[in-house]
């Protein structure tokens, strides 16, 4: 004898398989954006400016009146120096260097045996007022010193006429050079401090961060 059975089979699963959802969606957008640079470039260059010195011997004068060029006392430089003469003699200087022009600041090297001396100063054929050289005597004709330094306007570039006129009341000295400081322009560039980030830091996470299935 054959039982029958209490209960029918279930034709179907207690339960349908589960799938969980992912924990993390997926980001769509970049977590950051560019970062732009705390200093942005300066696109026009700034100026600065620099002191040049340039020397210029006296015998290298390019027109004078009254002077000689000497060589019988030693301790000049060049070729040379200048043997003014009396009141009114005179050496002049062309193609002086002026930089960027405006103030130019002269000191002559120069030796003389006893006494004081002067010599006015003509910039481009205008006499400077207010400013002369002014010569000390130095001991003995062989002993070079530098004169007081005189301030004269000058125009830019290689452009100056230097005049150097003894007196007007007094021979001049021995003359061995000139000395003129201008200033120059050196431009500079400022460069940015940081460069923008063109990427995201991030790329946006394309996947679930974990999948789990039930069976």
């Amino acid at each position: 004898m054959t039982s029958k059975p209490t209960a029918s089979p279930s034709r179907s699963p207690s339960k349908s398989p589960v799938t969980a959802a992912p924990s993390v969606s997926p980001s769509s957008s970049p977590t950051k954006a560019p970062t732009p640079p705390t200093n942005p470039p300066t696109n026009n260059p700034t100026q600065n400016t620099r002191k040049v010195t340039t020397k210029y011997e006296a015998e290298t004068y390019t027109s004078f009146s009254g002077v000689s060029i000497k060589t019988a006392h030693l301790g000049y430089t060049g070729g040379g120096f200048v043997d003014y003469g009396g009141a009114g003699t005179w050496i002049e200087m062309r193609n002086v260097d002026g930089g960027m022009g405006g103030v130019c600041s002269i000191t002559s090297n120069y030796a003389l045996g006893s006494g004081t001396r002067y010599c006015s100063v003509t910039v481009n054929g205008v006499l400077v007022q207010g400013q002369r050289f002014t010569f000390i005597a130095t001991g003995t004709w062989a002993s070079w010193d530098d004169s007081n330094t005189i301030q004269v306007p000058c125009t830019s570039g290689q452009t100056n006429r230097i005049r150097i006129t003894a007196g007007p009341n007094t021979a001049g000295p021995n003359l061995n050079s000139i000395t003129v400081t201008t200033d120059e322009e050196v431009p500079t560039t400022n460069s940015p401090t940081s460069s923008p980030s063109r990427s995201p830091s991030k790329e946006p996470s394309r996947a679930p961060s974990k999948e789990v299935r039930f069976c």
